[in-house]
């Protein structure tokens, strides 16, 4: 038998480290499976070398098995909370706009091509490679330039996972008064969803679950900012305008269907509607919120953290990387006193 085009071997060696995480994370729950499975496949991927007939089981969890884990968050997310905080949606509109034109400016300031300027700021104000790779065709940006944009907002994701929680637990919990204010935060502030996900998580499951509902506004924003950017880059290269085609993460889109089924179901518990009861919704509620999709996802990151090598790092420009570094910290400062200032009114 053929492994190298076989799932099974690279899948078992990511369940079995989200197995040993969900195990240490019942001993010590202040550290996520997902974080303990992100930190296992980092150190063992950059150790010794993966197999290359695990190579496509790998490939999957970091890529479908983790956009599928994304999708079943929808539904333990009720979009109801949307009807609380629909005023913030012009806002993040905003936020999102600011980031993205001041990356363009600082990438002009250094010397940066417009494409990777480009590239930077949309991955980090909308949500990371997904936009890139979105972008990057109707930009015609180069592979370097991709390259690039893809390794510096991999690494502020990394950092974003580790630093949002430390810095939480480290004073800004008084500041911002509640765990429902910080899932804000780091749904505004973290450009990727993976690492929005595992920010979130070293809180509670609640916490991911308002993290991902803000983000999930930001992720629907990819088309208009393609559209956006290719305007720009064809303006600035003087070429005729052609409106580029839309994308959208299918996984996005079915997100927010799965969000929208969880709210119909919580609305059918709530008032007893008898051809949408599920008498025991909030039972598998819980049951995918504290086993099932941590272990799903730690399997997941089991697999992202496997493509995480120190060697690529050192290849990333020291311009880049420090427009990555003001870019980064700029969208967080912009999440942060957005979510100061709205929480008074949620």
């Amino acid at each position: 038998m053929n492994y190298n085009n076989h799932l099974l071997p690279g899948m078992i060696l990511t369940i079995f480290i989200s197995a040993l995480s969900f195990l240490l994370w019942q001993f010590y729950p202040s550290i996520s499976t997902l974080m303990w499975s992100f930190i296992f496949s980092i150190i063992l991927t950059n150790i010794i070398t993966i197999p290359k007939s695990m190579i496509n089981g790998i490939n999957f969890s970091s890529t479908i098995l983790l956009k599928t884990a994304i999708v079943m968050y929808g539904l333990i997310i009720s979009p109801l909370i949307w009807v609380q905080v629909g005023f913030v949606f012009p806002i993040i509109v905003i936020m999102v706009l600011l980031i993205f034109f001041i990356a363009i400016k600082l990438g002009q300031k250094f010397g940066l091509s417009d494409e990777l300027s480009t590239l930077i700021g949309i991955g980090t104000c909308i949500c990371g490679a997904s936009a890139i790779a979105a972008t990057a065709p109707a930009i015609k940006a180069k592979d370097e330039e991709i390259g690039t944009a893809l390794a510096t907002i991999t690494i502020f994701g990394l950092i974003s996972m580790f630093l949002y929680p430390f810095l939480y637990h480290s004073g800004l919990q008084g500041i911002l008064g509640s765990d429902t204010a910080y899932g804000l935060w780091v749904g505004l502030g973290v450009h990727d969803t993976a690492g929005v996900i595992a920010a979130a998580s070293q809180i509670s499951s609640n916490t991911v679950n308002t993290s991902l509902t803000f983000k999930s506004i930001r992720i629907f924003m990819i088309g208009p900012m393609i559209i956006l950017s290719t305007f720009l880059i064809n303006k600035k290269n003087e070429k005729s305008y052609s409106t580029p085609k839309l994308f959208i993460p299918t996984y996005a889109i079915l997100f927010v269907v799965a969000s929208l089924l969880s709210g119909l179901l919580d609305l059918a518990n709530q008032y007893n509607y008898t051809y949408l009861l599920i008498r025991d919704w909030v039972l598998i509620k819980d049951l995918l919120s504290e086993y099932f999709l941590p272990f799903v996802l730690g399997t997941a990151f089991a697999g992202v953290g496997m493509k995480v090598k120190f060697n690529n790092i050192k290849k990333i420009g020291a311009k880049s990387f420090l427009i990555g570094i003001i870019i980064a910290f700029i969208a967080s400062l912009f999440a942060f006193i957005v979510t100061f200032v709205i929480t008074n009114f949620l």
